[in-house]
């Protein structure tokens, strides 16, 4: 060590390396030095010029240009960063995807630098869509039509032949442009080279619907049944069966048949949640459909969004939560007349009025069937379409199938009872699609099974078949399945080479997909891989036996906790983080449990910015409590983590003398100290200490401007707020202005939820509520057909206050109202919202808006928030209205109860208001 230590102080200088008590340590100012500081500020700086063609080429090149070759940390032993070279061979391959997307959707980009780039990244990965994507559009623009066809031609059969799939919707497509000779599509600029379209992502996993990666089997008339008693009026149906016999299939099905007709669509897992009651399981089922809940009575809180809403719920695995998912459903059914539920689980819920569609095996030919029997046994035709899919050619038409194969197929699938994941086992697992070596391959499980009575045959028939697949892995190919086995949700291709951590990884990850124990399906997020429950289990006791469940956890929560670290807060990140939600958790529980204090920092970090977004706070506060008490957290750490718990909980961290020290512990790292200064005068705001906002408003703005450009937008409008309220309205307008022309005409979905509300609160102070009840209209429309999320519980309280400003009282007695319902009791925007109700009633001749207003004073008080600029106005000009104070006996009643009233007596008017013709729209 004192040997290493002395050639790095020799080479970069004595102040690399300090000497303190406890050993060695790399001080933060030269930590800010190192090459991945370096490329996330790049990377930051690229996503932050969205708007700007050549500046977000320049960051992109910058990024890039912290390899010094195309492997990261080159020299350095496999077993040592083995996950951070995926990691950062991840990160390598998106910066050259973003380069070469920006040559092409630049009318003036250069098509033969973008051709030359997604060569390279085809090379590294001759199975990435986006990359051939890449390929077929630089090769049209360059005029080459025949290379074009040719590289979908070749990733057409390459995922056929390795992963079992066709081409993505968005491939297939691009490929019928290239046919049709049409012209390359560019996205719409405002002038010539100006903002592009950004990508739409999804936020809310629970509005991702399961898409088959093969054809359906056998399952028609269970498709019509499940759908049949939808359309007879039966509001719950249970797809039930033995493990293995497609209930998850024919969930998808019934999704995909359910897409046209039915407004809004919900897909639920529960396999991930085993054991959670119903309360948490209901936060889980809010959080990923994108519904408020704050924790209060979640099950109640999930009724209550549903309430007036058309939807069907597909849940999925139901046995692994069967008593809460069994009190959620009653609840549902109860209170919301438009729900509908079509769930899945080995065992009916049990609830009266449950419709039940029980699967069955597939048909299979009796001994001695004819040739026509044969061909029509379900069972067999599945087994066939897969052996097709693997390139055995003999068993691609049954009709023409030489008669001893086709008895083959029929004794296999006797074999195998039917079962349809044990038959996509055998043909997954079949050497080479040999027909002639398949019987041998089956012949345990039948001899185990025969003598075992009908459903417990086919839960063997499946444990068996799980196991002789597994047994005749090669060693290495048993190892790396064995070390998948930690995922608990679907995860990329990088991710499960760093799990896997060998040198042949990539060679027996594709074995393990051409043999149907990894699943490869398309995602939000292109391909993904999973394992089906059945073989995770399977593979776990194999992980058990070798003795490496901890490592490969260890390697697991490695890859989620360096994911994010160092990223700043984009789409991209809210959504990857919501899409492996279920792992990034797994990974901090793991963390928490082992002692990891970095890792679980970084995951909790990565999660809470996810849960800031779509308001989770009842989720985040048992995690926020846990990682707050780890030990050896250092200073920069607990910084950031009381900035992250300030931003979701709206309640302050810190101390006015912490402030200094948080700031100096920051100093290395601009994102944080911005959004801590961004933060810090929000809370001066919100408390009316009107020097302090401004001051600190100022510190991040020009942060933002000379060193973290993607905090910009933000930052102005937080300034714009400061003007505001100090009546510059002349500034006010042009923070405003300058921020719009930077989220452009298009915003990220982050820059909907963090950027425009405060826009809106702007002009309200500078005296244009039609301007703010404009931005926050479209904020919300766009938030919804783009995304799929509902309204943030500061745009509606800013909603209300933009349609009080503008003469609309009742709308925004319905904005205010609904924010009441998103809030606990002692938060602060309740009470906001509190003072807007009693605003809006006043304004409405409502008998009761002097007492709220009067018990909105004492929330406030409560909550220690001070309302400033036009919302103060409006609460003054209200009681300026009526009689003050009014004689009423709220304000000597405890808060929670002063609370309960209010949020009772507005819920009773704003239902009162909305049923009259005139306010239906309300």
């Amino acid at each position: 060590m004192h040997t290493v230590v002395a050639r790095l102080r020799r080479q970069f200088g004595a102040e690399l390396i300090a000497r303190e008590h406890a050993g060695y340590l790399v001080p933060d100012a030269v930590r800010t030095d190192v090459d991945e500081v370096l490329l996330h500020r790049s990377q930051a700086k690229a996503c932050a010029a969205q708007n700007d063609w050549s500046g977000r080429r320049e960051a992109d090149r910058a990024a890039l240009g912290q390899w010094t070759g195309p492997v990261a940390l080159e020299g350095v032993r496999d077993d040592l960063v083995l996950v951070e070279r995926a990691r950062l061979g991840d990160l390598r391959r998106a910066l050259l995807d973003d380069l070469a997307a920006s040559l092409l959707d630049d009318p003036g980009g250069d098509p033969d630098e973008a051709h030359d780039l997604a060569l390279e990244l085809m090379a590294g990965d001759p199975l990435d869509e986006g990359a051939a994507a890449l390929g077929m559009r630089s090769a049209q623009r360059l005029g080459r039509q025949a290379e074009a066809l040719s590289i979908y031609t070749r990733i057409r059969r390459d995922l056929r032949e390795e992963l079992g799939i066709d081409p993505g919707r968005a491939l297939t497509e691009l490929h019928g442009r290239v046919l049709a000779q049409a012209p390359d599509q560019v996205p719409a600029h405002e002038p010539l080279g100006g903002p592009a379209v950004p990508r739409d992502v999804v936020l809310h996993p629970a509005r991702i619907l399961p898409a088959p990666r093969t054809p359906t089997v056998g399952r028609r008339a269970d498709l019509e049944s499940a759908l049949g008693a939808l359309s007879a009026g039966h509001r719950l149906i249970t797809v039930t069966g033995p493990a293995g016999v497609g209930k998850s299939r024919l969930l998808a099905e019934i999704g995909a048949a359910l897409r046209l007709s039915e407004p809004d669509i919900y897909h639920v897992v529960l396999e991930p949640h085993a054991e959670l009651s119903a309360g948490a399981l209901a936060l889980v089922v809010g959080s990923m459909s994108g519904l408020p809940m704050d924790g209060k009575d979640p099950v109640r809180q999930l009724a209550e969004s549903l309430e007036h809403e058309q939807a069907v719920i597909l849940v999925d695995e139901a046995e692994w939560a069967l008593s809460g998912a069994a009190e959620i459903a009653r609840a549902l059914l109860d209170r919301c007349p438009g729900i509908r539920l079509v769930i899945t689980s080995r065992t009916p819920i049990g609830i009266l009025g449950e419709r039940l569609v029980v699967l069955d095996s597939l048909t299979v030919p009796a001994p001695g069937a004819s040739r026509e029997e044969v061909c029509s046994a379900a069972a067999v035709q599945l087994l066939a379409s897969r052996l097709a899919d693997r390139g055995t050619e003999r068993a691609a038409d049954l009709v023409a199938c030489p008669e001893q194969d086709l008895q083959t197929l029929a004794e296999v699938a006797r074999r195998l009872d039917g079962l349809p994941l044990a038959l996509e086992l055998a043909a997954g697992r079949s050497p080479d699609g040999d027909l002639d070596r398949l019987l041998d391959l089956v012949a345990a499980p039948l001899d185990l099974v025969a003598d075992e009575v009908d459903r417990e045959r086919r839960h063997q028939s499946l444990r068996e078949a799980i196991g002789w697949s597994i047994d005749r892995l090669s060693p290495g190919e048993r190892r790396a399945l064995a070390r998948l086995s930690v995922f608990v949700g679907t995860f990329t291709r990088g991710a499960a080479l760093a799990v896997i951590a060998s040198p042949e990884a990539d060679v027996q990850l594709r074995a393990l997909v051409r043999g149907n124990l990894v699943h490869a399906a398309h995602t939000a997020r292109g391909q993904g891989l999973g394992l089906l429950t059945t073989v995770r289990d399977a593979a776990r006791e194999v992980l058990g036996d070798l003795g490496e469940h901890g490592s490969a956890q260890r390697r697991h929560r490695e890859w989620y906790a360096a994911r994010w670290r160092g990223a700043h807060l984009s789409d991209t990140l809210i959504e990857d983080v919501g899409l492996t939600q279920e792992d990034h958790l797994a990974a901090l529980d793991g963390a928490l449990s082992a002692g990891d204090t970095g890792s679980a920092v970084d995951l909790g970090l990565a999660l809470f910015r996810r849960w800031q977004f779509t308001e989770a706070v009842a989720t985040a506060s048992p995690w926020m409590d846990q990682l707050s008490r780890m030990p050896g957290l250092t200073d920069a750490q607990s910084a950031r983590l009381a900035v992250a718990r300030t931003a979701i909980s709206h309640v302050r961290q810190w101390e006015d003398t912490d402030v200094p020290g948080m700031m100096q512990s920051l100093r290395a790292d601009p994102d944080w100290s911005i959004m801590l200064c961004i933060t810090e005068s929000i809370a001066a705001y919100t408390a009316g200490e009107h020097t302090r906002a401004v001051a600190m408003a100022e510190l991040a703005l020009d942060a933002s401007r000379t060193e973290a450009p993607h905090h910009l937008p933000e930052s102005l409008a937080v300034m714009a707020v400061m003007d505001g309220v100090a009546g510059n309205h002349e500034a006010a307008t042009a923070h405003v202005e300058e921020a719009r022309a930077r989220i452009g005409p298009h915003p990220s979905a982050v820059h909907l939820v963090t950027v425009v509300p405060k826009l809106a609160l702007a002009m309200l102070d500078a005296g244009r509520p039609d301007v703010a009840l404009d931005l926050l209209t479209r904020a919300a429309d766009g938030a919804q057909s783009r995304f799929g999320i509902q309204p943030t519980t500061t745009t509606v309280v800013n909603l209300g206050w933009a349609a009080l400003g503008a003469g609309r009282p009742e709308e925004a007695f319905g904005w205010f109202t609904r924010g009441l319902h998103r809030e606990g009791a002692w938060s602060p925007v309740f009470a906001e919202a509190a003072a807007g109700v009693g605003c809006a009633g006043v304004a409405t001749r409502w008998e009761h808006g002097p007492a709220v207003l009067l018990a909105a004073d004492r929330l406030l008080a409560t909550s220690a928030i001070q309302l400033s600029g036009s919302l103060a106005e409006h609460v003054e000009s209200a009681r300026g209205d009526v009689p003050w104070p009014p004689d009423t006996p709220l304000s000597s009643l405890p808060v929670d109860v002063v609370a309960h009233r209010v949020l009772q007596l507005a819920a009773g008017h704003a239902a009162a208001l909305s049923s009259e013709p005139e306010n239906a729209s309300v």
